[in-house]
């Protein structure tokens, strides 16, 4: 559905707020990779590097399932 020059319909508004809602991932991912990794990369404890692979997963689940994947 389109809209008018200066006027946003929901469709519109549903795709801004997914946009941001990508961005504040992609945001929280970077902190987590300059931050996060490298404490676990000196850890000797195996399971958080696991359970970090299962996050990065779950992040590419939910950008799927936000994301309009229709031909």
């Amino acid at each position: 559905m389109s809209s008018p020059r200066f006027l946003l319909s929901t469709t519109d508004w549903r795709k801004i707020g997914t946009g941001l809602i990508l961005a504040l991932i992609g945001a929280l991912l970077a902190w987590v990779s300059e931050t996060v990794i490298p404490i676990l990369q000196d850890s000797p404890d195996s399971m958080k590097l696991l359970l970090a692979a299962v996050l990065a997963a779950a992040v590419n689940v939910i950008r799927k399932w936000m994301t309009d994947t229709r031909q």
